[in-house]
C-alpha cells in the first residue's frame, strides 16, 4: 500500500537528495486514479522547472519528464520500494 511520500522521488533517485514534496496525482485519461496513486514531487519537478536540464517538470512537460525519469507508474513503484525499506 502506498503512503504519500514527504520527499521528491525524482530528487531521491536522480540527484541523491531529499527535498520536500508536493502531491502529484497520477491520472488515467483525464481522471485521477485515486489517492493511492500519488507521487511526491518537489516544486521544480512537479510544476516549477523547465523542459530540459536537471529539473524537468511533470507539468506541462509530461513527455520529456517521462523520457528523463520514467513513467509515473515506474516512479510510483520505486517510491513504494523506498517506503517498504524504511
Amino acid at each position: 500500500m502506498n503512503q504519500v511520500a514527504q520527499f521528491c522521488i525524482v530528487c531521491r533517485l536522480f540527484h541523491n537528495a531529499i527535498t520536500p514534496a508536493e502531491i502529484h496525482h497520477i491520472k488515467s485519461g483525464d481522471r485521477r486514479m485515486g489517492h493511492l496513486f500519488s507521487l511526491g514531487l518537489c516544486y521544480a519537478h512537479h510544476r516549477g522547472g523547465t523542459d530540459s536540464g536537471p529539473f524537468i517538470s511533470r507539468h506541462p512537460y509530461k513527455f520529456r519528464f517521462e523520457q528523463a525519469y520514467g513513467t509515473e507508474i515506474e516512479l510510483l513503484e520505486k517510491l513504494e520500494q523506498f517506503i517498504n525499506e524504511a
